[in-house]
């Protein structure tokens, strides 16, 4: 498409940036269905708000949302190991727990109210888990708690 023969009023561009002559410089008022102040669902994202930290637990025990791509492989066990951070490759990291005898991908990324237990002895409650999607190859867990050992 060739635009050289176009010549833009500086008016022209006004009327279309403020939705033409009749509208009277202003957009008409939103209206969500159910008397809502704001829409709902997928298209409300660029509405919300900064997320706000939630209210953090004692600092010797996390409980964590289970991840809902891991299905259970198991039942719900405790572990024992080392909480560590591992890179993943691609700019991500993961966190690991190295028990006696194995290392379980507990979660792609750092959540941020286990990073003060990184490097700490925990014991981790959850349950082993095959994970769908994009997955590294290794053993999963899905924890639901995490406590540094005593």
């Amino acid at each position: 498409m060739k635009f050289e023969g176009i010549h833009w009023s500086a008016t022209a561009l006004l009327l279309l940036a403020c939705g033409g002559p009749s509208s009277g410089g202003q957009a008409e008022p939103a209206e969500f269905p159910q008397g809502q102040t704001a829409p709902a669902g997928p298209e409300a994202r660029e509405f919300e708000p900064p997320a706000q930290p939630t209210k953090r637990a004692e600092a010797n025990t996390v409980r964590v949302e289970p991840d809902p791509q891991c299905h259970a492989s198991g039942p719900e066990q405790e572990v024992r190991g080392k909480l560590e951070r591992r890179d993943l490759g691609h700019q991500v990291e993961g966190l690991f727990l190295q028990s006696a005898d194995e290392r379980w991908l507990l979660s792609y990324g750092i959540p941020e109210d286990l990073t003060p237990l990184i490097g700490s002895d925990v014991i981790v409650t959850g349950t082993p888990c095959t994970r769908h999607g994009r997955a590294i190859v290794g053993a999963h867990f899905n924890p639901t708690r995490v406590q540094r050992a005593e």
